[in-house]
């Protein structure tokens, strides 16, 4: 920067002076610390200026978490130390994500007590900041007791100048300094909105679900209030948001998950839950999902808590044949953990690869699961029919929800993750009417394909006995949604192909568009049966034998 008129550094530069003289007294610099070693400073009265000073100044106040009543002294100089000795650790010293807590407590103890009870009443003062809300705890070794404490993110920006400062940069803050550098606020959390609000904007994107977008907006509402009330650090008493999205491919559950994000201006993200795996190293791991859900905040963790996340093909990964049930369980485990919410590593696991650590706290996230289980009308058939023993027996038959979350364990859900649903989605096949109002509104599948075609003098103007066979095309193929895309991008194709020009798509064109993407695919059938006709040949056994035989005399 050419100047630093914006930067706060009067308090800031006393708390690290501060740190820096604790530091020493104490011993505890950084082994990696390759300067001359710093010294105490000869002014004693340094925490006495600096502690008046803070006591007058309300933003100090809060980020260092003291109080002007119902706080003595000792309290005050005790959390004035340690959040010196984090600014000086974090800020001054290289390769320092945490500090341990017993370190900490040495740094900080009142020199003036009995050394033991010190040592204690400091390490007990500091956990009193923990359970404020003023520092993170995170794991530091292999036993519970092995903490490692950091600031939150906001206090560390504060220590290191405030808003303005570029002190504590990182990739993500780069990029969004220089895509709006008007706007370096964090943003906590978002403005609530009714439910009304929110499904009048589904109701402009998704069509035919009214019964659904109803549960979702409510869910949705309930969620960004509960974000308010975290933000503004008030506890809830509620669990986060989880709802189960059950329907065919192509019935447009995912398009519904996006647009939630959409409507409510939350970030949103999508993983694959199909590809995870137990223990991450091979495939995905729950916590991956939430990387790109700090992507789709621009970086930002606190924007990121209050966003959507979505795992999608869920029942894929409850139904797999290929895998054991155990490392199943163990990625629903998982995934249990990252819904009901905690403090979460994001990124730094493997050791193969170098990936950025984000620490994301889920208290807050609203979480969509998503996936098709085929036969699951089956398996409630059975379970209506089962007869109830036990603490059951005799006694009322479950509802309709009970015989759901019941077969859904039977499909392979495990029974702490379907406790922690808030509300259960069945997104029904498409109609008929559903797909033609999908294809001709304003924000639809035709619309879209213009929006590309026009600015290179094309159009597709479609009749009506056009749109009705492209809807009844999708459903005869039950690929519903996504055959409304496949199919005018092949037309979208054709236009460009031809020159450029207005094309009226009528219903044999339509029926020729489909006959086309056909072909295509029984092209691929045959090729694969072709080269495995050709593995079978003789001609190639017979080859594969020579070269056999010729290793076999070589080795002789």
């Amino acid at each position: 920067m050419a100047k630093n008129d914006n930067l706060e550094l009067a308090v800031q530069g006393l708390i690290m002076e501060l740190g820096v003289a604790l530091t020493a007294q104490h011993g505890t610099r950084s082994r990696r610390f390759n300067g001359p070693s710093p010294t105490v400073p000869q002014d004693a009265d340094l925490e006495d200026r600096l502690l008046a000073l803070v006591m007058t100044d309300p933003i100090a106040r809060q980020q260092i978490g003291l109080k002007e009543k119902g706080q003595d002294d000792a309290e005050r100089r005790l959390r004035l130390r340690t959040m010196a000795v984090l600014a000086c650790r974090l800020l001054r010293e290289p390769v320092r994500s945490h500090v341990d807590m017993a370190e900490m407590a040495v740094a900080v103890l009142d020199t003036h007590q009995n050394p033991g009870a010190a040592l204690l009443s400091a390490r007990h003062g500091i956990g009193q900041m923990a359970v404020d809300g003023l520092l993170r705890v995170v794991p530091a070794g292999p036993y519970l007791w092995n903490v490692g404490l950091m600031p939150l993110g906001k206090a560390v920006q504060w220590l290191a100048g405030g808003k303005s400062s570029l002190g504590v940069l990182t990739p993500q803050r780069l990029a969004a300094r220089k895509s709006d550098p008007e706007d370096q606020s964090d943003i906590a959390a978002p403005t609530p909105l009714p439910a009304k609000t929110i499904r009048n904007r589904l109701a402009e994107r998704v069509v035919g679900l009214d019964g659904q977008l109803d549960i979702v907006s409510g869910r949705l509402a309930l969620h960004m209030e509960r974000a308010r009330l975290l933000a503004a650090g008030k506890e809830t008493g509620t669990p986060n948001e989880c709802v189960l999205v059950l329907g065919e491919s192509g019935t447009g559950k995912s398009w519904l998950c996006q647009q939630a994000g959409w409507a409510t201006g939350l970030p949103h993200a999508a993983c694959n839950a199909a590809e995870m795996s137990a223990t991450g190293y091979v495939g995905l791991s729950a916590d991956d999902g939430l990387r790109e859900l700090i992507n789709a905040a621009k970086g930002r963790t606190e924007t990121a808590r209050y966003g959507i996340m979505t795992y999608d093909e869920i029942t894929k990964r409850a139904g797999s044949m290929n895998e054991s049930p155990v490392n199943s369980t163990a990625v629903f485990n998982e995934l249990l953990r990252i819904v009901q919410g905690q403090l979460t590593q994001v990124g730094g696991k493997r050791s193969s690869s170098y990936e950025p650590v984000f620490w994301l706290d889920t208290r807050g996230t609203f979480f969509f699961l998503s996936g098709h289980a085929p036969g699951l009308d089956r398996l409630i058939e059975r379970r209506q029919g089962r007869k109830t023993i036990g603490f059951g027996s005799g006694g009322p038959k479950k509802g309709n929800r009970g015989l759901l979350l019941d077969a859904l364990e039977d499909f392979g859900l495990t029974p702490e993750l379907l406790n922690r649903l808030t509300a259960v989605l069945a997104i029904p096949p498409p109609r008929l009417g559903d797909l033609i109002r999908a294809a001709t509104a304003e924000n639809g599948v035709i619309a879209g394909y213009n929006r590309l075609l026009i600015p290179g003098g094309c159009r597709l103007r479609f009749e009506a006995t056009a749109v009705q066979e492209l809807a009844a095309r999708c459903i005869s193929s039950r690929l519903y949604y996504r055959g409304l895309a496949s199919v005018v991008s092949s037309l979208a194709a054709d236009a460009i192909m031809d020159g450029g020009r207005s094309v009226t798509v009528k219903a044999t064109d339509i029926q020729r568009a489909v006959e086309r993407l056909d072909e295509a695919a029984n092209d691929l059938l045959a090729n694969a049966r072709l080269t495995q006709t050709d593995l079978t040949s003789g001609s190639i056994v017979d080859g594969i034998t020579d070269g056999l035989s010729m290793a076999k005399d070589r080795c002789v």
